[in-house]
This record gives structure tokens, sequence and C-alpha cells, in this order.
């Protein structure tokens, strides 16, 4: 016991000289874990968004909306100034009576009505067009599909609108533009803010960000190059923070659209706050991350607006970071993005450190350390700053340092009367081999009670050992059984929503699953009344239709040896030769697409019958898993777009392949030239029956 004590007590006074050191190196290592993590994070959603920008510039299919747009912008009626005069009295009471005050409060000074007007007679009356049916049935502008204007703008409109509005959804832009590069006029905006159809030379959208990044791209049209501008506060959106990724639109060789994609700070925020739980990445009460632009302004959240605005504004304000003129502004904002200043010589202090965490106050005047890392992404010249308070790592320090000297001497007494009982114990069986001994020399008997209560009292501590054993061998084996149901569950899961070879080699270890797949058939099944049907019907009758349908699709899918890869709003693609390569993956994607039809049309209720299309197509794609937030295993290319377009085009309940379909499938498949579509070439339909006589096969 007294070599016990001296050596924990002596180990405990040099543990608390040297554990503030101990502990300001443990703050350095997690402050580096946390620091490189988010710098990863925000690197791969940056490099995610500018992937799909540039995916979704090349893509034949918004090459053929930048066509179909621009020619039907410049068909609008009322292209003469007077009707343009006349036309604008119907917007003046949205701008004047409800979008000019929430600007001026936003940002604190007073706005001309005329610098936000739109200035161009397309724009006046496309926004007449969509913001009176939007207003006239209560919804967002973004939700209207068809103005029933009678124009051709709307026409398309209705075709493409909600292709990129589920887009925009899914791969998370706030919105995605098409500009004619020859005119500089936005033909089609998916959230159809008062920057719809405007002309960035003039109106609220010239001069700004959008007009900076759609300059850029056109000055070098690059095929796939994307442009990155930072977050600046962007009128159309009541001075909010926004970003933009410019990729050019070309025709050939010829540039004829500019697509931009827009960006909130949503995605950065929930990065850097963890959705909002710090102390899961190690950062407590006080500590958090944040990225910060070299003009020392914040580009994400501030912990305390997040978790106490009203202490926020009230401290921000007091220190001087935050002038009183911004709060108005991050309120309706709702972000400090852009707003809130860090101070230049702490940022360079931190950046000199190489990593290292520095002593600094913060925003708020509060003393912290602090520790940053460049981002290095091209085109945004930020950092990833991690910050905790100093107060509470001493508590922390202090703290440790109180529960181990208690712990000490807690451990201290328990060793004491321990140590007595157990050498009670340990000399008891000497103590009774010694009265033996003596009894013996002395021809005297022992009791045998007495042996055999010492043989008991010996064999209770080994019997209540060895049961402790096999239970924690019995709790082990349980323990494993529900692991093993866990992992059997979660597997089960994954199966359900990506495809098997996928969820092999996820197992296996894999996390690399990007790869480029030569030769593929891509089939793509729209459904089409839903909407019908979900007027006549329950949701949960709907949906159980629809899982019906779905789970018929995989079925036969799995048949003919296609895999399903996604279901994009109304759309379910399947592929052939995606996880297993098969040399007659047309026929197979073919006879699939026939079974699908035939066993599909019979699927009516009274409410009406759900109608397809199917369009197929064959070629090169790249499948993989997309996203660095979320689990998704997509396919990409323009086999895909193909397939997804001719379903679109197709009539309903009719198969439409594309010619390298066509050319793989044997004379026994009747066909009919269907007709030539731009990007894709001659089609055929295929015919589950025999041809109507006289129609060419």
């Amino acid at each position: 016991m007294l070599v016990a004590v001296t050596a924990v007590t002596v180990t405990f006074l040099f543990g608390l000289s040297s554990l503030d050191g101990l502990f300001r190196a443990g703050v350095d290592v997690r402050f580096e874990a946390t620091r490189a993590g988010k710098v990863d994070e925000v690197t791969r959603y940056l490099r995610s968004l500018e992937s799909e920008t540039s995916q979704l510039a090349t893509s034949p299919m918004t090459v053929d909306a930048a066509r179909r747009f621009i020619t039907a912008y410049g068909e609008l009626p009322g292209r003469g100034g007077g009707i343009r005069d006349e036309a604008i009295e119907t917007l003046l009471p949205l701008y004047r009576d409800e979008y000019l005050p929430e600007l001026m409060e936003a940002t604190g000074r007073p706005v001309s009505l005329d610098s936000i007007l739109p200035q161009t007679s397309g724009a006046v009356y496309l926004q007449t067009a969509y913001f009176g049916a939007a207003g006239d049935i209560g919804v967002e502008p973004d939700n209207i599909d068809d103005a029933f204007d009678g124009s051709t703008w709307s026409a398309v409109h209705a075709e493409l609108h909600p292709v990129y509005r589920d887009l925009a959804t899914t791969l998370g832009f706030a919105d995605i533009f098409i500009i004619d590069a020859d005119t500089s006029s936005i033909v089609y905006s998916v959230a159809k803010n008062i920057d719809f159809a405007t002309s960035l030379d003039a109106g609220p959208g010239s001069g700004g960000a959008l007009s900076a990044v759609a300059t850029r791209v056109w000055r070098d049209p690059t095929r796939g190059s994307v442009t990155v501008m930072d977050f600046t506060r962007y009128t159309p959106d009541l001075a909010s923070p926004m970003a933009f990724f410019g990729s050019p639109i070309l025709d050939g060789e010829r540039l004829i659209g500019i697509l931009v994609t827009k960006i909130s700070t949503d995605g950065i925020n929930e990065i850097m706050t963890n959705r909002e739980d710090w102390e899961a990445i190690g950062l407590g009460d006080t500590g958090e991350a944040f990225i910060v632009g070299s003009d020392g302004r914040l580009r994400s959240d501030s912990r305390v607006y997040v978790e106490d605005p009203e202490t926020y504004f009230e401290e921000a304000v007091a220190t001087g970071t935050l002038s009183e003129e911004d709060v108005p502004g991050v309120k309706a904002a709702g972000t400090t993005a852009l707003f809130q200043r860090m101070d230049l010589a702490t940022l360079d202090a931190a950046g000199s450190a190489g990593g290292a965490a520095i002593t600094s106050t913060n925003y708020l005047g509060i003393p912290v350390m602090t520790t940053l890392e460049p981002l290095g992404v091209d085109g945004l010249d930020w950092s990833v700053v991690v910050q905790a308070s100093r107060e509470e790592i001493a508590s922390i320090v202090n703290g440790v340092g109180k529960a181990s000297a208690v712990t000490i001497v807690m451990f201290i007494l328990i060793l004491t009367f321990v140590s007595v009982a157990w050498a009670s114990g340990f000399v008891r069986p000497v103590r009774t081999l010694t009265r033996r001994l003596r009894a013996v020399t002395r021809g005297e008997d022992i009791p045998d009670g007495e042996a055999a209560a010492s043989n008991a009292s010996t064999t209770r501590e080994f019997a209540a050992l060895t049961a402790g054993i096999e239970e924690m061998a019995a709790g082990l084996v349980s323990r494993e059984h529900m692991l093993d149901e866990a992992l059997k569950e979660r597997s089960d899961i994954v199966r359900r929503f990506l495809p098997a070879d996928v969820v092999r080699r996820l197992e296996a270890g894999e996390r690399d699953l990007v790869e480029r797949i030569p030769n593929a058939t891509v089939v793509a099944i729209v459904i089409d009344g839903l909407g019908t049907l979900a007027d006549h019907e329950s949701a949960d009758d709907v949906r159980r239709r629809l899982d019906r349908v779905i789970i018929g699709f995989d079925d036969l899918a799995a048949k003919h040896g296609l895999e399903r890869v996604k279901i994009v709003g109304d759309t379910y693609f399947a592929v052939c030769g995606l996880g297993r390569p098969y040399l007659d993956h047309a026929p197979r994607s073919v006879a699939f697409a026939e079974e699908a039809l035939r066993t599909f049309a019979g699927d009516r209720t009274a409410s009406g019958a759900l109608d397809v299309s199917i369009g197929i197509a064959s070629g090169p794609i790249a499948a993989g898993l997309a996203g660095s937030h979320r689990l998704i295993y997509d396919t990409w290319g323009a086999t895909v777009s193909d397939a997804g377009f001719l379903a679109r085009a197709a009539r309903p309940n009719t198969v439409v392949a594309s010619a390298s379909v066509i050319e793989q499938l044997p004379e026994s498949v009747l066909t009919r030239r269907w007709e030539d579509i731009s990007g894709i070439g001659p089609t055929w339909e295929i015919l589950t029956t025999a041809p109507s006589e006289g129609a060419p096969a």
C-alpha cells in the first residue's frame, strides 16, 4: 500500500505541473483534426458543385434547351418600347409595394425603383405572365410550369422547366440560369426572381455578380470550364449572399449561351456548423468553425448567431465588427456571411502560424485560441478558421486537476481498506497451515470444520471468478449476434438503394467508385399521370401503387440483366452492362422495355391510367457515387441524357430507341423509323406487335 500511494502521489504531482502544456498539445491536435476535416468537406462540396455545373452545361439536353429558349425569347410579343411602358404598369405594385420596401430594409439605404424595374419588353412580358399566374393561385413563380399565355416560350418552358427544377433541388442549387451569349438576356431561370428574363446589360442584374461571371465565361468559352464567383450581396435576392458557377454552352464550336448556377450559404453552413452539432466534433460549448475570406469577412454563420441571435447582435455591434446598418441585412438574409468581420491582424497571424493555435480575441472581443488553414480552391481565397474560448479551455484544465486530486484521495482511502481486507484474506490459509503444524508438533488434532471452511472460502472465490468470466463470454456472444443483425439490416437497406455490384464493392472496402463504362445501354421510363392519380386517390394509395410499379420494374430489370440506378422525378433509369458486361446489352434492354410496356398497359384504376413512354440509348457512360455528404449512386453522360430525352419525346405507351441501339438488334425485332432529333440523330420506334398494314418497318 505504501509503494502504491507513493507512486500515485508522485505521478499526480508531476502530471499536474505539466497538465497545461499537455492539454494545449491536445487542443492543437483536436483543432488540427477538426480544421482538416472541414477543409476536406468544403473542398469536396465545392468540387461537386463545379463538376455538376460543367456536366449540366455540356449535356445535349442543355444545348437543345438553350437553342429553344433563345429562339422563343426572340419571338415574344410586345417588343416595342410603347408596349413595354404600358405593360410594366401591371408590375409596379409588386415592385413598389412588396419588393422595394424589403430591399431597402435589408440594405439599410434608399433604393431607386427605376434601378430594379425590368428594362426590356421580353422581361416585362414574361414577368407579367408568370408573376401574375403565381399570384392568382398563391404559389411561388418557380412552381408554375405553364402560364398559358399562348407563347412559344411558355410551351418550351412547360416541357423543360420540371426537369431543371428537379435538378436544382437535387443538386443543391438556389437557381439555374440560361443566358443568351449574343444579347446577354436571361432567357431561362428556375427560381424566377426579379432578374428573371432581364438583360445583364440593363436592369437589376446589370453590373452585379451574375453579369460578372457571365462576362468571364464569354471571354474564355472553353468547353467544360467553370468560372467561380465568390459570395456577393445579390440585389435580386434582397441583397443576400450568393455565389455563382458559370460554364459555356457550345453548339459545336459556337458559343450560344452561358449556364450559371447560383448557391446560397446553406450548404456551407451545414458543413461548418456540423448541422448545429458542434460538440460532436470536439468544439465544446464555445468552439466554432467558420470560413473567412481574404477581406476578413465570414463566408458562413457565427455559432453565437445561430444559438442566440439577440446576444450576437448586441455583442457584435458593441465590439465594432458588425455595423448597426448591417443588422437588418443579417436578419433579412438569415446569415452572417459577408456581414461579420474578423480582425485582419488575427487573420494574418493565424495564417503565419503554420496551423498552430495562437491566442487572440474573436469577432465578439472574447479571448480565444485560433487556428487557420487555407482552402486552396481556384477562384476562392478562403480559409477555414477554428476557434475556442480560452476560458473554457482553462476551466477544463482546472477541472481536470481538481477531479484528479479528488480521485487520488478517494483511491488512497479505498486502497487502505482494500489492502487491510486483502491482506487478512491472503494470510488466512497461512495461519491455518501454521496452526496445523503446531498441532501436529504438539500431537493435537485440528477440527475438520476449520479446514473445510478455509477450502470453501477459497473455492467460492474461484467459483465467482469462473461465473463472472462465463457471464462476460455470454454477454460478448450476445453483443456479437446483435452486431451481426445490425450489420445485416444496414446491408439490406443499402442493397435497396444501390446496385448489387456497388454494394459488394462497398462491403469490400472500396471507396473510389467512379468509373467509365465504354459500352452500355440505358433505358429511361417516364411515368405519366401521377398528378391525376394524386388528385383522385390518397397519398398512401398513390405511394403503394407507385411502389408496386417500381418493384415490378426492378423485378423485370433483374430478369433481363439490367440494374436500376436512379429515379429522378417521374423517370425510372435502368442500365444493362453496368455491374456485369453483356455482349447483348441492347437486345436485353429492348426485351426489358417491351415486357415492361406490356405489363404496365393493364395498370388502370377508376381514377385513370398511368401511361409510360420509354427511351433507349447505347454508348459510353460514367457511373459512381455522387456528392460529398449524401451516398447517391448515379450515372452521367450523353447516353443517359439521350435516353431520358427520348423517353420524354416519345408518345405514351411507345418505345423509342437511338440508332446505336438499332444497330445491335437482331432482324427479328420489328422497328419503324421515327424521326431525326437534333443532337441524337435518327431514331426508331420499337414495335411490340406487328406493324399496321402499309407502315414502313
